[in-house]
Formats: structure tokens, sequence, C-alpha cells
């Protein structure tokens, strides 16, 4: 039996996607939607949720930055 090696930690890039709902004022529900859609001080959703299956790797950033691999001291 091989001896266990203790392995490098390294930081991966990674993405997911969180559903929520959040509140505006509006006249108008269609309205309301395009504020959200464009309003980036609404912030962020307290109440969001993950969303199943949306859980990735950046592969691009992981491909393009191999020369500077993220080590965790």
């Amino acid at each position: 039996m091989l001896p266990l090696m203790k392995g490098k930690m390294f930081k991966v890039p990674v993405s997911w996607q969180m559903y929520g709902h959040v509140t505006v004022e509006a006249d108008t529900f269609q309205h309301a939607a395009e504020i959200a859609e464009s309003d980036m001080g609404i912030g962020l959703p307290d109440n969001g949720e993950y969303v199943e299956g949306s859980w990735e790797v950046d592969w691009d950033i992981v491909e393009d930055d191999v020369s500077k691999e993220l080590e965790v001291n």
C-alpha cells in the first residue's frame, strides 16, 4: 500500500446562481422589473436560494491562469 501524500490546497474560481426577490417601488409590475434589472443600487435579495445545478468551475480562468496558480498557504 502506498503512503498517503498530503496534497496542496488551491483556490479554485467557481460561480453559481441564486434566486430571490427584491422590493421595488414603481407604477407597474413591468416598470418594477425594469428598475430591478437596471438599478444596481437595489442590492442583493436577502431571501435568496441556490439554483440547483448552477455550481460550476470557471475553466476559462483556470486555463488562462495556470501560471498563476492560487495556492493557499
